[in-house]
């Protein structure tokens, strides 16, 4: 009966290859590789700016992949591109896994998503479609297996679902589409079975890709990033890591991956993924080498999803000495651990700068600027009564998203440490609830010079483009922050949002 009440309320246990903190090993520099995608306006020419490094660096790691591909990619579709153009990343990165497919028929590829792209089962994106044509598995994740974040919703949605599922007539009647899709206004409608797994506001929200070559090595892409056609000028960031740290990642991979296909009703696909799963586990354990130097005071990197996030986020904060300096790069921001901490290192004299998307484009549509404009007011107010170095800029999207997320914390002697990857910094992204994955390197000097580089130039407008805006262009006032404010807590609190 406890369990059942357990399941029913979503507190269930969390599945292998989720909550991991990695032991942090080290890392020769040369294998480390920081990715940027960044946009900004020409207020001349009155256009974006448009410089990307993360999908090529996929493309390049398909096009030399050896044995095996590991791809967990979030949003991998073609809704919601009606409104303008965009480039078609979703068919270019199908295309580049089928042609490194016909060219190595030996080759081990196997995908995990979230069930968006397939509208939960019922309608596969046609890219995604094309994968399965060609024997290529393509696993949906099982989001039943993660925790309820939207409380309220949640248990008794459950409850009715299972009802309904064995009475005909309304099963039929909800599994017609008949409502309007949220993300594309031209793309096929969708049933009231749909939105209600929509309504869960669960997700694997993760954006990983793993490779090996022909010596055994293997090669991680963690990142913001998504093949996503309507995402396809966001500014993003993302590490390309080789050695230690992309085993453990593909460890936590392809345990997802296993639960996730226990779902599967289909005996002989459900075959089939396991029997590639194999396959990449003994590729993996084929190339095992010991690592190559001791820890010593060269870079280390760690591997960390779900909860550990927030964890090392805290403790990055945490450990910030006076005179050291914080920059931060955040499309979301609303996990107040995260928030208090940030706060108490500009307490400590720690130098905080923060850009933030002005969470006012999603896709051709006008968002509300919650929770941003909220906590940016928040920690803005903050800083000034108390006159602390806490700053705040505004990334300046016109339709696109400031989608990184990122934060550098340099010492004073200029030592540091980078973390980014695919989580946003709220409840459902940082308590257990959605899948999320991001590396920290620490004590590289080459990337945390280069994304210092990268976010001063941003920050100040430095290169005649229209980077960022100061914090007064979408500064709320006293009563929109007030009933703003209300909808960022109760959404938070709730997990009624979707952020």
């Amino acid at each position: 009966m406890l369990s059942l009440l357990g399941v029913l309320c979503g507190c269930r246990s969390l599945p292998p290859g989720v909550n991991m903190a990695g032991t942090p090993v080290p890392i020769e520099s040369s294998d480390v590789r920081l990715l940027i995608d960044s946009t900004a306006w020409d207020t001349d020419k009155e256009e974006r700016v448009i410089e990307q490094e993360i999908f090529d660096a996929l493309l390049q790691m398909i096009d030399r992949a050896h044995s095996a591909i590991v791809l967990d990619l979030f949003l991998w579709n073609q809704m919601g591109t009606s409104d303008a153009d965009h480039r078609a990343l979703s068919g270019e990165l199908v295309d580049a896994l089928l042609r490194r497919h016909t060219e190595r028929p030996e080759l081990e590829i196997i995908v995990l998503t979230d069930p968006i792209n397939a509208l939960y089962g019922t309608e596969w994106d046609p890219q995604l479609q094309r994968l399965r044509d060609a024997g290529i598995p393509v696993v949906l994740t099982d989001l039943d297996q993660l925790r309820d974040s939207h409380v309220l919703y949640a248990a008794p949605a459950r409850s009715t679902a299972w009802i309904l599922d064995r009475v005909p007539h309304p099963s039929a009647y909800l599994s017609e589409p008949r409502l309007p899709n949220p993300f594309d206004a031209e793309a096929p409608r969708l049933s009231y079975q749909q939105v209600g797994r929509l309504l869960y506001f669960k997700a694997n929200h993760r954006k990983v890709a793993l490779v090996d070559d022909e010596n055994g090595d293997w090669t991680v892409l963690v990142t913001s990033f998504n093949p996503h056609n309507a995402s396809s000028a966001h500014s993003n960031i993302g590490f390309q890591l080789r050695g230690e740290v992309a085993r453990q990642a593909l460890e936590s991979e392809l345990d997802c991956i296993e639960w996730s296909s226990r779902a599967i009703k289909d005996l002989s696909e459900r075959a089939e993924v396991a029997q590639v799963a194999l396959c990449i586990r003994a590729a993996a354990r084929q190339g095992d080498k010991p690592a190559t130097r001791d820890g010593g005071d060269g870079p280390t990197v760690q591997w960390l999803t779900e909860q550990a996030i927030r964890d090392k986020l805290v403790s990055l904060c945490d450990d910030a000495v006076a005179g050291a300096t914080i920059r931060i790069g955040i499309f979301y921001l609303s996990e107040r651990r995260v928030i208090s901490a940030i706060r108490r290192a500009a307490r400590r004299g720690v130098s905080v700068r923060m850009i933030m998307d002005p969470n006012r484009d999603a896709f051709g549509r006008r968002k509300n600027g919650v929770p941003n404009r909220i906590v940016a007011r928040e920690l803005v107010v903050c800083a000034r009564r108390r006159e602390l170095d806490l700053d705040v800029r505004w990334a300046d999207t016109h339709g696109e998203q400031f989608h990184t997320k990122a934060i550098c914390v340099r010492a004073p002697d200029g030592s540091g440490a980078l973390l980014c990857g695919s989580a946003n910094w709220t409840r459902r992204n940082l308590n257990n609830l959605n899948m999320e994955a991001v590396a920290l390197v620490e004590g590289d000097p080459a990337s945390l010079d280069r994304f210092c580089e990268y976010f001063d130039r941003a920050w100040s407008n430095s290169d005649g483009l229209i980077h960022t805006l100061p914090y007064s262009a979408y500064a709320e006032g006293w009563w929109s922050a007030f009933w703003k404010g209300c909808l960022y807590r109760i959404g938070e609190h709730l997990g009624s949002s979707t952020f």
